[in-house]
C-alpha cells in the first residue's frame, strides 16, 4: 500500500519491522500498512503473504504486532536521562522512588482504537510502554478501601479521603501524588493471543444468539510486555502535606503482587514485585548558573551531598536539616581538619538550601533574626580565596 510520505520514509514503511531508532509507539499507532484491499473493504484478518516464509501463517494483525516484537523497545541512553529526570522531580517534591520488575505479562491500553482491535498505551516521547499515575493511584486506592487488613474500618474512610480524596468531592484530590510508571531500561513486547468462543453472542447485542457451542472460536492476536521487565514508580505528597511513604509503599508492594495493573488482571496479568538489587542512580539538584534560577542539571550526587541527604537536606520538613546544620555542618565546614574543596562545597551546598528554603535569610538578613550568625559563616567562607 502506497503511503503519501517521502521516497526514505516509503522504504522504511515497507520493513517488516519497526526501524531500530524509531520511536515504536508512533510507529505502532501510525503506520500500518498491512491492510488486504477485498474490494470495497479492507482487512487485516487476512494471511500475510509478504514474507518468503512458506512456512508463515501470521495474519496481517499478527504481523504488524510482531513488527515491534523480537527487540528492546526503547533507547537506552534517553531511557537513562529520563530516569535521572524523574527521580530529581520526585525528590524535589519531598517524594520517593521504587523500582518494581513484572512478575508476569504485562498490558495497558488494550481500550484504545487501533486496527488490530486491541491498542496499546505508548509514552508519547519515549515510545515504551508505561502505566498511568492515574491508573496507580486507583489500584492503591482499591487495595485500601477493600483488601488492607491492619487498619480498622472505622478508620478506613478516614484514611482514603486523606491521601486519595473523596468521591463526594471532584475537587479533594487527596494529599498522595502518583507519578507515571515508566520503564528504566529498554523492555521486551511479546505478542499473545486471546481466543473468545462466542463472538457472534458478543458482538450482535441486539439479538437473541445464545452463547452456545457452534459458533467458531475467533483468534485475536494482542501486544504485551514480557516478565522480567524494569519499571520505575514514584510517590510524593501533596505541597504542604505530610504523609508516610513508606507506608503508602508497603501498600503498593501488595497492590501489584497480588492485584496488579493494567488490563486482564483478572487473568493474572500486571503482576510487579519490588526489586531491590537494581541501583538507582544518586542525583543532586544545582543551578546551572546564578543568572539561571530554577534551571537545573542531574549530576552524580557527591559523599557531601549524600551525607547532607541522609541528614535531611531535601525534607519538606525544614526543622530536620536545620537541626543538623547547627549541630553539625557549620561546624564542618570551618574545621581544620577540613579540605579546601570540602569547606567549599558544604558552603554551596548550605548556600543553596538557604536560597532555597530561606531565601529571605540568605538574601536580606536581620541581626537579631536567628539565622544571620549561620548565614554571615556561610558567606565567609564563600569568600575566602
Amino acid at each position: 500500500m502506497s503511503l503519501p510520505l517521502y521516497a526514505a520514509a516509503q522504504e522504511l514503511i515497507n520493513e517488516l519491522s519497526c526501524p531500530v531508532h524509531a520511536n515504536a509507539g508512533l510507529w505502532y499507532n501510525k503506520f500500518c500498512n498491512r491492510w488486504e484491499d477485498r474490494g470495497r473493504q479492507w482487512t487485516l484478518n487476512a494471511e500475510d503473504k509478504r514474507r518468503n516464509d512458506k512456512g508463515n501463517h501470521d495474519t496481517r494483525k499478527t504481523s504488524w504486532i510482531k513488527s515491534v516484537t523480537g527487540k528492546p523497545c526503547g533507547d537506552s541512553a534517553q531511557l537513562q536521562e529520563n530516569l535521572e529526570r524523574y527521580i530529581t522531580l520526585v525528590k524535589l517534591c519531598g517524594g520517593d522512588v521504587r523500582v518494581y520488575r513484572t512478575s508476569s505479562r504485562f498490558v495497558t491500553g488494550l481500550g484504545n482504537e487501533h486496527p488490530v482491535e486491541n491498542g496499546f498505551t505508548w509514552h508519547h516521547i519515549l515510545g515504551t510502554p508505561y502505566l498511568l499515575g492515574s491508573s496507580v493511584k486507583g489500584v492503591l486506592r482499591d487495595w485500601v478501601e477493600n483488601w488492607l487488613d491492619d487498619i480498622k474500618n472505622e478508620n478506613r474512610n478516614g484514611i482514603v479521603n486523606k491521601y486519595f480524596g473523596s468521591q463526594k468531592n471532584a475537587k479533594a484530590a487527596g494529599d498522595l501524588i502518583v507519578f507515571d510508571a515508566l520503564p528504566v531500561k529498554p523492555v521486551k513486547l511479546e505478542t499473545e493471543i486471546m481466543t473468545p468462543h462466542y463472538g457472534e453472542y458478543y458482538q450482535d447485542t441486539d439479538s437473541n444468539k445464545p452463547p452456545a457451542d457452534w459458533y467458531s472460536p475467533v483468534p485475536i492476536p494482542y501486544l504485551t510486555v514480557a516478565e522480567n521487565q524494569l519499571f520505575v514508580f514514584g510517590l510524593a505528597p501533596r505541597m504542604g502535606k505530610t504523609i508516610d511513604l513508606q507506608q503508602v509503599f508497603s501498600w503498593l508492594d501488595l497492590a501489584l503482587e497480588t492485584m496488579g495493573a493494567g488490563a486482564k488482571t483478572a487473568s493474572g496479568y500486571g503482576c510487579f514485585q519490588a526489586e531491590s538489587s537494581f541501583k538507582l542512580p544518586v542525583v543532586q539538584q544545582r543551578p546551572k548558573s546564578q543568572n539561571m534560577e530554577g534551571a537545573f542539571i542531574v549530576q552524580p550526587m557527591s559523599a557531601i551531598r549524600k551525607e547532607m541527604e541522609d541528614d535531611g537536606y531535601a525534607n519538606p520538613n525544614l526543622n530536620i536539616f536545620m537541626n543538623a546544620l547547627t549541630v553539625k555542618w557549620l561546624d564542618k565546614m570551618e574545621s581544620n581538619d577540613t579540605s579546601e574543596v570540602d569547606r567549599k562545597e558544604t558552603a554551596h551546598l548550605l548556600a543553596d538550601w538557604y536560597r532555597h528554603n530561606k531565601p529571605g535569610d540568605w538574601e536580606k538578613p536581620k541581626p537579631k533574626n536567628k539565622n544571620y550568625v549561620k548565614v554571615q559563616r556561610i558567606k565567609e567562607v564563600l569568600s575566602e580565596n
